[in-house]
């Protein structure tokens, strides 16, 4: 055996070893994201009932969303420089110990707004580590033929779990309907779990790594990123895109328990309806993309579906009072072509940044196509106060809709199938002689 076929044949033994790892720790992860979903249909329908207010749940989204984008670009050159095992346990186990903390409040009786407002703070701070660490190992552990496919497992396992977790949630809370402590405890226990396989399984470090003796340089990371993210012709134009989609989709999001409990009048078993709808979309695209290989122009493919979604969305403004099932059916044609926009566009994301620069390229672009997102989830919760909902909705749809397109055409969006083109066939052109030498078997 010559040196390249020596290489190649350790190289592989080696990628599906850390694919089968991957996929052991993806596995914990499926449980650690039942507890979470449980959690969050619990916090969610207690400051929905508790306050009836747009306004506080468009707080909420605020606060449980902010520390994406306070702290998203640090956490992403944290990733890139620590050890990311270290990163995914610390911030799994700070989320434990904040339920754990609600439970306590709940069983007492002395959970209140601002108790309520820090805990989902602490929440969303332990989840943006451990959304960003988790990305930017996953193309380390993946072979990227596969990425793609697993990016779609990915979103059809969450919608899988995210349709069992209300069901559970609202089952239990007909039980226990004055404790929702006791449901919160499905977090600690799946976090236990989760725990096992991120221990036992050894995440690759990449060339970005500190040294003995090296100190972080925020300020050097984040120019990075954006250097890398200016040197991918058409990425600004759809950062700039989604940016506006991120704006007008987020009425959507924050108003939609109260557009069930309030508008229509509607129950916990009403929720839950809706959201499994929801995740019943989510979980055939999902199915979709893991069977299909993904979109070669995964910009337009991103695009059309925002067309799509917004298009849908309007049409919540015609529904009759009362008709769940409608609404969710709605959601579902909505939730159907999510996994096509983001499957497509991580892994396009995943292909073309260098790994020891993904965790902070892949944050600051989250930062950046959110950045007005608080804004509007403000803004949702104080027109909501003073305005119909279905008006708020029908508004942020048609307007979503036309500035969507107007930043298709107008900038170089367009233009990011092509880059990512160029750089597939570059890859698959690579000369063996740019490999590293190996030891003659």
């Amino acid at each position: 055996m010559n040196q390249t076929e020596n290489y190649i044949s350790t190289n592989n033994e080696q990628k599906s070893i850390l694919f089968k790892q991957y996929l052991f720790f993806w596995g914990g992860q499926l449980f650690s994201l039942l507890g979470s979903s449980i959690v969050s249909f619990v916090l969610i329908l207690w400051i929905s009932f508790e306050t009836s207010s747009e306004l506080m749940l468009g707080l909420a989204s605020i606060v449980s969303f902010g520390p994406f984008l306070i702290i998203g670009p640090f956490a992403g050159v944290i990733t890139d420089r620590l050890n990311r095992k270290m990163i995914i346990i610390i911030a799994d186990a700070t989320i434990a110990i904040t339920t754990l903390a609600a439970i306590l409040l709940f069983y007492t009786n002395n959970m209140n707004l601002i108790l309520f407002f820090i805990i989902i703070a602490i929440r969303g701070i332990g989840d943006v580590f451990h959304y960003t660490t988790v990305n930017a190992m996953m193309p380390t552990m993946v072979p990227q033929k596969h990425l793609s496919r697993m990016n779609g497992i990915n979103f059809l396992s969450n919608g899988v779990i995210r349709i069992i977790g209300p069901v559970i949630a609202a089952a239990l809370l007909g039980i226990w309907p004055t404790q929702p402590g006791h449901l919160l405890w499905a977090d600690i226990i799946t976090f236990g779990i989760a725990l096992i396989p991120v221990i036992i399984i050894s995440i690759p470090a990449v060339s970005s790594a500190l040294q003995k003796g090296e100190k972080i340089t925020f300020v050097r990371d984040f120019k990075e990123a954006i250097i890398s993210i200016r040197g991918i012709k058409g990425m600004i134009g759809l950062l700039f895109m989604f940016m506006i989609v991120n704006f007008f989709f987020t009425p959507f999001s924050t108003l939609l328990p109260l557009f069930i409990v309030k508008t229509h009048a509607g129950t916990e078993t009403s929720y839950a309806i809706v959201v499994a709808f929801l995740q019943a979309g989510t979980v055939l695209g999902g199915l979709f993309m893991t069977f299909f290989k993904g979109f070669k122009k995964k910009a337009l493919s991103s695009y059309i579906a925002l067309v799509w979604v917004f298009s849908v969305l309007c049409t919540l403004y015609l529904i009759p009072v009362g008709t769940y099932w409608l609404i969710g059916f709605i959601m579902f044609l909505v939730a159907l072509v999510l996994p096509m926009i983001n499957v497509s566009m991580i892994t396009a994301i995943q292909m073309i940044i260098p790994k020891e620069k993904l965790g902070r390229t892949m944050s600051v672009i989250g930062t950046l196509s959110s950045a007005i997102q608080p804004i509007a989830m403000l803004l949702s919760g104080i027109i909501g106060e003073y305005t119909a909902i279905p008006i708020v909705f029908l508004s942020s749809g048609l307007i979503g809709l036309f500035l969507c397109s107007a930043m298709w055409f107008l900038t170089k969006a367009p233009k990011l199938d092509e880059t990512l083109i160029k750089s597939l066939e570059d890859q698959t052109f690579q000369p063996l002689e740019s490999l590293p030498e190996a030891a003659d078997s």
